[in-house]
């Protein structure tokens, strides 16, 4: 189905608005994507090391 052109117009007005939501989106998206599909045992473990940095939880 086509989409008017108001509707696009609104579509780029809160693209603008709201990048950083709309890059946190993505990059959420794509990380989902990574794990679940691509990710081998290795990069899971990285993964977990790096969440567990930003946690303060270094292994200890």
């Amino acid at each position: 189905m086509a989409v008017s052109k108001s509707q696009r117009k609104a579509s780029a007005k809160w693209d603008a608005e709201h990048r950083d939501k709309k890059n946190k989106t993505i990059a959420k998206s794509k990380t989902k994507k990574f794990i679940l599909d691509y990710a081998d045992d290795d990069d899971i473990e990285w993964v977990q090391n790096l969440i567990a940095e930003r946690n303060g939880n270094n292994g200890n």
